[in-house]
């Protein structure tokens, strides 16, 4: 219990038992590092903290996560929750996939590989001025990328692909938006864009995609 201030934790190996009752009071900041993996054993809820979660393994966030702002590393990083920061979510990881749901005001995402929708369901929802996100490949499969108040920028180094033959994908800038200012979606690809039977790109004002490979596809 450090009251209103801060938490710090390392692990040499795995990290587990995370849940809200093994941290007492309100602290400004709760960080946590693992030499190995890291997993949430329940609900996370810490409305006022700065929540920080890196592991150099597998972070697994199985359970809800609430907090103020929330920041993610690690060599693999599954949500398989909701995630939810009233303001800002950072994440970076080799592999990231989302069947959870994760929302904040601003989100950035850097990933070698971003899987979005595993199984089926599952997005990121940038509720403030942006979201961005910058990845090697990016598969968006039954799940979505959306804004509801900012634009939304995504670059990909590889191949893009959206949907596949069981689920469709949608990327959304400005989702529900009725006054302006209308927002853009932005999309550069260096690889091959795949748009499947049920793929959705949508903005409230432009759509800018550009391949950028001497040999991209669309």
């Amino acid at each position: 219990n450090a009251g209103s201030g801060g938490i710090v934790i390392g692990a040499g190996g795995t990290l587990g038992g995370i849940q809200t009752a093994r941290f007492g009071g309100a602290p400004a900041q709760l960080t946590l590092f693992a030499d190995q993996d890291m997993s949430l054993s329940g609900a996370l809820s810490l409305p006022a903290t700065h929540v920080g979660l890196s592991a150099a393994g597998t972070l697994d966030i199985g359970h809800f996560l609430n907090a103020q702002h929330v920041s993610f590393s690690a060599a693999t990083l599954n949500v398989g929750a909701t995630v939810n920061a009233s303001g800002d979510l950072n994440a970076g990881a080799g592999i990231i996939n989302i069947s959870g749901g994760i929302s904040a005001q601003n989100v950035i995402v850097g990933a070698g590989e971003l899987n979005v929708g595993v199984g089926g369901t599952g997005g990121i929802h940038a509720a403030g001025q942006l979201l961005a996100v910058v990845a090697g490949d990016a598969n968006i499969i039954g799940g979505h990328l959306k804004t509801s108040g900012g634009d939304l920028e995504l670059v990909v180094g590889q191949h893009l692909t959206i949907g596949d033959a069981s689920h469709g994908g949608e990327i959304w800038a400005g989702y529900g938006q009725i006054s302006e200012p209308f927002r853009d979606a932005s999309i550069a690809v260096g690889g091959n864009l795949t748009l499947n039977n049920g793929a959705h790109i949508n903005a409230a004002n432009d759509v800018y995609i550009d391949m950028l490979g001497a040999s991209s596809v669309l």
